[in-house]
């Protein structure tokens, strides 16, 4: 997203007088009470304002009240300050939900994207009304955050995988390239467990009267997957004695 904002912000600036200067801040909050010194101190003519500061009240009043030169991108609040680009994401996000529906799916995923960012609520909101428009019930396990970037969407992905309604499956990327798979087809688990070390976790698994043992998972995932099937589990049996 970042490199392809640069992008065009420099096929713009081709034949101009004005350069692109990227000045990188570990969060928008903490430069919001000295945005103005900061772009001042490096003779900036105006600047664009990328989410999250783009809709950060202190950083659009400074600008404002100095009259330093600004535009937002995709802005969700304070539509009257500043020049501004924008995307419905509520809509954008239930019209893909919808052709999807339309193309006859029913259990939908959802990466969402890093909190900070209205735009990752608004996407959310989205996916939402779309399954509640077609009356589908919406399965929080297939909610799984995300921030905006490649690895955790990787992780997401992987843990939408996992808690596919079917199977649970293990995807392992080996030396030169080569995959593996663990594939556990549900109704045959009987049991999973995990247990927590220092970088990473064990996953234990018992299907079909044996023992699978899944090394180096991330320990945040691991508890999320062992939990998550340890519900579909309880649901099981609980269907069955009812």
């Amino acid at each position: 997203y970042v490199v392809e904002l640069q992008l065009g912000a420099l096929d713009r600036l081709r034949n101009e007088r004005y350069r692109l200067v990227v000045l990188p801040v570990e969060s928008a909050a903490a430069v919001a009470d000295d945005i103005v010194s900061l772009l001042r101190s490096a003779a900036l003519d105006g600047v664009i304002l990328t989410p999250p500061a783009s809709d950060n009240d202190r950083i659009l009043r400074n600008l404002s009240e100095a009259h330093f030169p600004f535009v937002r991108i995709a802005p969700t609040t304070l539509p009257e300050l500043g020049p501004r680009n924008t995307t419905d994401d509520v809509a954008a996000s239930r019209l893909l939900v919808e052709y999807l529906i339309g193309l006859g799916h029913r259990r939908i995923g959802m990466i969402e994207g890093d909190p900070t960012h209205a735009s990752a609520h608004a996407r959310t909101r989205g996916y939402r009304l779309a399954l509640q428009k077609a009356k589908i019930a919406i399965d929080e396990t297939l909610i799984q955050q995300g921030r905006f970037n490649f690895e955790s969407g990787s992780n997401a992905a992987q843990r939408l995988l996992a808690l596919t309604s079917h199977r649970l499956i293990f995807l392992f990327e080996g030396w030169m390239g080569k995959s593996a798979f663990e594939d556990f087809p549900n109704p045959n688990i009987s049991s999973i467990s995990y247990k927590s070390g220092m970088m990473f976790a064990t996953i234990e698994v018992y299907a079909s009267g044996n023992k699978a043992v899944i090394t180096n998972v991330n320990k945040a995932d691991a508890k999320e997957i062992a939990d998550a099937i340890r519900a579909k589990l309880t649901a099981r049996a609980t269907g069955a004695r009812g």
